[in-house]
């Protein structure tokens, strides 16, 4: 049995509840604008709590962002190895002109490709340390008792 989402729409302050199997993004029943997904879980403030459903955008947005960040850094990483994985099959092929003048393109392409997301090549080594570092304390506490 599927559960029902919440959707809401941060203009008017509704919020709506539709099955979760649907495909079909619900409209808002006052200004008939669609509506963003919240999740099923999620607690909806009050119509007149206003600070209240500011801080659920702000959280909404945050959540998409990061969501936005990790795609693009899988996509990143995905292309990088598909390159280095291209490059070492060139590497263990006959030693030709063509084969090295594509050796050095695909080279070159890496190379900017960790070059213009280096930034954020780091930020996501950053957050998998702190998410590593979270799973051994976690383990620690479960060992000590």
């Amino acid at each position: 049995m599927a559960c029902n989402n919440t959707w809401v729409c941060f203009d008017c302050r509704r919020s709506v509840r539709r099955d979760s199997s649907s495909y079909s993004v619900p409209r808002c029943p006052s200004c008939r604008r669609p509506c963003d997904a919240v999740g099923y879980k999620t607690a909806i403030p009050a119509y007149s709590n206003i600070e209240g459903w500011k801080q659920l955008k702000d959280d909404l947005t945050e959540w998409i962002r990061g969501r936005k960040q990790l795609y693009l850094v899988t996509d990143v990483r995905w292309t990088c190895r598909q390159l280095e994985e291209r490059l070492a099959e060139l590497k263990t092929g006959p030693d030709t002109y063509k084969c090295r003048r594509q050796i050095k393109a695909l080279q070159q392409k890496l190379a900017a490709i960790k070059r213009q997301n280096a930034e954020l090549l780091r930020a996501d080594r950053r957050r998998i340390a702190k998410l590593d570092e979270y799973t051994k304390i976690k383990r620690n506490k479960k060992k000590a008792t």
